[in-house]
């Protein structure tokens, strides 16, 4: 009977997934168990110690990426905020013209009081506390929003990123490299 040898060596896809798992922040103990549950390879902590400590500088620029998109991803939310937010103040400025004119009309006796309270039905009023809100979210915001120095000032990181993951899940180490190198290249 021969013996069947468990493979416990990671081919250079798996030790990209294991650079990728550590840039995201998972811990020693997450990678172990992923690389066990996805490849059925037993390695050790020692093996994830190597691995990261050989390609600290790789870490560090995947790291630097991945916070790039997280920043941009957060930049694109307060824009969108903003739009949802300007909309929202458009249609109450809108309706407020909408309902003077129909309380002008009861006023004026054009309308009666049950047509007046239909007719004010399903328009959007803000009031003074919902508009010191919506001011102070929006300020915050700005002030959030005008540091220049943080990261994701680059546009063209999500592609980068997606570059980055299809480069790791191919097996691509050149690719990968090529876009790190690329990348530290255009920060320095």
């Amino acid at each position: 009977m021969t013996k069947v040898t468990e493979r416990t060596r990671l081919n250079t896809q798996q030790r990209m997934m294991v650079l990728a798992m550590l840039s995201r922040g998972d811990t020693q103990r997450q990678v172990i168990d992923q690389v066990d549950s996805r490849f059925g390879l037993s390695i050790s902590n020692a093996t994830v110690s190597v691995i990261k400590n050989k390609h600290l500088d790789v870490l560090e620029t995947m790291k630097t990426e991945i916070i790039k998109a997280e920043t941009e991803d957060a930049k694109e939310l307060l824009l969108e905020t903003r739009r949802q937010l300007s909309t929202k103040l458009r249609k109450s400025r809108n309706d407020e013209l909408k309902l003077e004119e129909i309380h002008k009309e009861y006023r004026e006796g054009k309308i009666d009081k049950k047509q007046y309270e239909r007719n004010r039905s399903g328009y959007l009023t803000l009031g003074v506390r919902d508009l010191g809100d919506l001011s102070k979210k929006l300020h915050d915001q700005s002030v959030k929003s005008t540091d220049s120095d943080a990261p994701g000032n680059n546009p063209g990181n999500m592609k980068m990123i997606d570059d980055i993951t299809r480069a790791i899940k191919d097996g691509n180490t050149i690719e990968l490299q090529r876009i790190i190198f690329n990348a530290s290249t255009v920060d320095t």
